[in-house]
């Protein structure tokens, strides 16, 4: 499981190359790279599976502070077209690729981003078709299925698990 998140909230005409870089390594660069040593180790092994965390921001563009976070759009964006390439280069070695895209999720992360208020948290329900936030258990459910037998035919994919966010 690639599980790596760096979020800063920086407007575009404020952010650096450095900042740029560095949310571009981490969330995208890095996923690349422990793909790539792992999928060895995988193949050797007979095959299996990998779960990339992405976000439903490689979807939909969310705004807050006043502006969006171009830098991790982009980065999450392309772990989810990572996902996608991986999962065709290495079907032949016998590894399905796939990606969890959480939504709102009630970790440390999502307080980084400024969504605590509980005016915010009753603003983002109601954006949800189920009316709460999600919890980690949600996602490591998914990421379990994604990564068990029972999912043998599902490769290629960006799962949302975002309580239906991304259908309004």
């Amino acid at each position: 499981v690639n599980c790596a998140g760096l979020v800063t909230m920086t407007s575009l005409a404020d952010l650096s190359e450095e900042e740029w870089d560095l949310v571009v390594d981490v969330n995208l660069k890095g996923t690349w790279l422990v793909t790539q040593e792992v999928a060895r180790d995988i193949e050797r092994a007979g095959g299996g599976a990998i779960v990339n965390i992405s976000t439903i921001e490689a979807e939909v563009v969310v705004s807050s502070a006043g502006h969006c976070q171009v830098h991790y759009n982009a980065s999450k964006g392309g772990v989810k077209m990572l996902t996608k390439a991986l999962a065709v280069e290495l079907a032949g070695a016998s590894i399905r690729v796939n990606a969890v895209a959480p939504g709102p999720i009630a970790t440390d992360f999502v307080s980084l981003e400024g969504i605590t208020s509980p005016e915010t948290l009753d603003s983002l329900k109601e954006r949800l078709l189920v009316p709460r936030i999600g919890q980690p258990e949600d996602i490591a459910s998914a990421v379990s299925f994604l990564l068990s037998d029972e999912s043998s035919w599902i490769t290629g994919v960006h799962l949302p698990v975002d309580g239906g966010w991304l259908t309004r």
